[in-house]
């Protein structure tokens, strides 16, 4: 467990860093960068707004060398449907997906 945590330190401590700046008023529920709204359908959720903005700056498949989904507390968190439909179709199928707490 260790090395894995060393090598993907890096992407780990940033993807940290950007939990903090969550919008997160309604569930306190802080995942890398979520953006709330009090419409929960409107919601989106951190993988999607990481993939959509790296998108957007014109990176693809290609580009993405691994994804990480951090969470605040002891329990682990794992992409919802919506956000595992869009990493099929915009991530690599080996493309790895780091999940920490």
């Amino acid at each position: 467990m260790q090395k894995i945590f060393e090598q993907y330190k890096d992407i780990l401590d940033r993807a940290f860093e950007v939990m903090e700046k969550a919008y997160a008023p309604y569930s306190k529920y802080h995942v890398g960068a979520n953006i709330e709204n009090a419409s929960y359908g409107l919601t989106n959720c951190a993988e999607r707004s990481a993939l959509f903005h790296v998108y957007s700056l014109g990176y693809r498949q290609d580009d993405i060398e691994s994804m990480a989904l951090v969470t605040r507390g002891n329990t682990l968190g794992s992409p919802c449907g919506a956000c595992r439909q869009v990493m099929v179709e915009l991530l690599k199928k080996d493309t790895p997906i780091i999940i920490a707490n």
